[in-house]
């Protein structure tokens, strides 16, 4: 009966390859999710990048939860630990979409964000496949890289966001002075208003020029 659970075959654990495998679909999520980010589908951005937490969820889950039940193993304090950060950060990210996704100007540092947490995914998803051969200590550099990555790209990429959620900026960019590059908004106003002038000026024209026909007649 014990043979059946047993997850520890030949040298190989097959509890932290399946968590690895997991990891990597999360990646391959994120990185579907960035794409539809930067092609505007709002809507398949939200559904894969909830489809991103859940398999972040439950690569989370796998490790400590088998490990401790099935193969009879504790469950290694380093997996368990980058498995709640990366928990957070997906329940964080899925708030925040709803949120902040939708607005257009933002997406350029949306995208750094989501791409430093694909990354960063896919360097705990190899960590835990080369876990599965029992190389325990370039596992473990392999997450100490994907938790440093994660962090500065998250830290970059919110501070960008939040100098670019400022009301002054915000302004600047409704106004179309942001960069030196004026917004499409601005462009069609001022095209607009060019064209009132236009037609105004014509009208001007053409009323002084019945004005001095009647006063060469008269």
């Amino acid at each position: 009966m014990n043979s059946m659970f047993l997850f520890q075959i030949q040298g190989i654990n097959h509890n932290s390859m399946l968590s690895g495998v997991l990891w990597w679909a999360c990646m391959c999520c994120w990185l579907i999710a960035i794409l539809d980010l930067l092609a505007k589908r709002d809507f398949a951005f939200l559904i894969y990048a909830g489809l991103a937490g859940y398999y972040q969820t439950f690569a989370f889950l796998v490790t400590p939860i088998i490990g401790v039940t099935l193969s009879y193993s504790h469950p290694n304090e380093l997996n368990t630990a980058t498995g709640a950060m990366f928990l957070t950060w997906s329940i964080w990210f899925t708030f925040i979409t709803y949120l902040i996704a939708l607005r257009r100007e933002y997406t350029v540092y949306l995208a750094l964000i989501f791409a430093s947490v694909a990354i960063a995914t896919s360097f705990v998803g190899a960590s835990h496949l080369v876990a599965a051969t029992s190389k325990q200590v370039l596992a473990f550099r392999l997450q100490k890289a994907g938790a440093t990555f994660l962090l500065a790209g998250s830290l970059v990429g919110w501070s960008l966001l939040f100098q670019a959620m400022k009301p002054n900026t915000l302004q600047k960019v409704q106004s179309g002075h942001a960069e030196g590059r004026p917004s499409a908004v601005a462009r069609e106003h001022y095209r607009t208003v060019m064209q009132s002038d236009h037609k105004a000026c014509k009208l001007i024209s053409l009323e002084q020029a019945q004005k001095e026909r009647l006063r060469m007649f008269c």
